[in-house]
This record gives C-alpha cells, structure tokens and sequence, in this order.
C-alpha cells in the first residue's frame, strides 16, 4: 500500500493539472506537459512500475483490499500497453472536449484565487497557454498525418467556441469582459487587497490574454480551417487506418470482454 502511495504521487508529480484538480496548489502556474515525448516517458514509467510490483510483492500474499489494487493496477498498466499503437488514434479536439474548451474550463472551474500569489500563478498560466496549445496543435497534425481527422461538420462549432473565448475585453471593445478576464477579475475582486494591487494584476492578466491567449486562439482556429478544407462527411473510426481494430480495442475498453461489435449488437436487440 505504501508502495502504491509513492507511484501515485510520483505519477502526480508529472501533471500540474492534476495536482490542481485534487485541490493542491502545487506547480500551480504551469500546464501539463502534452508532448509526445513525455507521453512516451510516462508510458515507460508505467510499465517498469508494473515490472516492479510482478518481481517484488507476492500476490497471495497480499489481503482482500491489497489484491484488488493489485488487479486494477495491473489491468490499468496492461490497457497502456495495449493502447500504445493506437496514441495517436484519437482525437485531440472535438465540438465536445479538447484543449480549446478543457482549458478556459480549467482554469474557470479549478484554479482557485485565494491569495495574490494564486493570481500570479493565473496569470503564468495564461502566458503559458500558448505553448499548452501549441503542444495540441503538433498533436492534432501528427494524427492527421495518418488519417485521423474529425469529419467535416465538426470543425464550425470547434471554430465558433474557440472565437468564444477571445470575444469580449480585452480582444474587442465590446464593452463586456471575456469569458477568461471575467472570471479573473471576480476572483482578484474578492481578495482582500489594496485597489492597486487589483489593478495591477488585472493588467497583466489582460496583457497576458492580448499577448499569449488571443495568439494561441488564432493558431488554433488556423488549424481547424486548415483541416476543415481536407475533412470529408464521413464519420466513425472505420475510415481511419486500422480503424476495425482500433474500435475492437475501444470496446474491449468499454466492456472488458473479447465481443465483437456485432456480438454486442445483436446482445441488444435480444435484451431489447
């Protein structure tokens, strides 16, 4: 159990995002690191974890509780390895999740501003989105190389969110704050400091936002109508290379059992 304490803090460790969404402030002002070379050194990390554990802990050894976190473990650390080929088999964005609307939500919902150093970590994070982002876009282009994109009616509403977050002060004179500047003014608002210290934080998010956010938005936005141009109207993973085993690997995901997805199909119409 200590054991498995100290791989899930060093795994911790490795993601700011996480450590924010568990509540801590640690690494507080940086992003994770999306590159497909820390994917790959995670990946290694755990496996050799698993290696670890298999040569030294005895399984029958271990009580009920022991032998369960055992499994899940293993069962975890064994879809990696499974998974591996498929890394560059899903989609970075989508009109439903994606770096474009997972990370204004982050920082809406999750990065708490209790003092002034959580604002300045706000505000490191907001100059680093534009290297976060950069890391999705490389991402994106490395699966569009083998043919996975998302289909053509896709890439409007990824477009219209994206534009979404640099509408509003200070990317226009709208008169209304963004949806980023808002949310970081209400936090800075609710301090108690000098008036002074507020403003001074709110410019430099605002500088941020002028000078790292609306960039990085553009880039993206770029490279939705890039691939908006090239995509095609048809949908499901059986267009992309491997597709018919990429879709048995996601269901054997889903169900944890060897069906095909005619066998889950016609399991349906019978229950049904």
């Amino acid at each position: 159990n200590a054991w498995f304490e100290t791989v899930f803090e060093d795994n911790l460790a490795r993601y700011p995002m996480y450590q924010t969404y568990l509540g801590r402030k640690t690494n507080y002002g940086e992003w994770n690191d999306a590159s497909p070379e820390y994917e790959r050194e995670s990946y290694e990390i755990g496996q050799a974890a698993l290696d670890y554990m298999h040569e030294n802990f005895d399984f029958d050894a271990l009580d009920d509780s022991a032998r369960l976190s055992w499994r899940l473990f293993e069962y975890d650390a064994q879809r990696e390895a499974e998974g591996w080929r498929w890394r560059d088999h899903g989609y970075t964005f989508t009109p439903r999740s994606g770096p474009h609307m997972n990370a204004p939500t982050f920082m809406i919902n999750n990065h708490r501003v209790d003092t002034v150093s959580d604002a300045e970590a706000y505000i490191q994070r907001l100059q680093g989105m534009g290297a976060y982002m950069d890391q999705s876009i490389a991402n994106s282009r490395r699966s569009a190389e083998l043919g996975v994109v998302t289909p053509h009616w896709t890439y409007q509403p990824m477009i219209q969110t994206a534009r979404n977050i640099i509408s509003g002060a200070p990317f226009d004179d709208s008169g209304e704050d963004s949806p980023l500047l808002a949310d970081f003014r209400c936090k800075v608002d609710a301090l108690d400091i000098e008036q002074a210290e507020k403003d001074r934080l709110i410019a430099e998010a605002e500088t941020a936002l002028t000078e790292a956010v609306a960039p990085a938005y553009d880039r993206v936005i770029a490279l939705f109508e890039e691939q908006e141009a090239a995509a095609s109207e048809d949908d499901g993973v059986w267009k992309h290379p491997d597709g018919g085993e990429f879709y048995n690997y996601l269901l054997n995901g889903y169900t944890t059992m060897d069906l095909s997805a005619e066998e889950i199909h016609q399991l349906g119409l019978s229950e049904v």
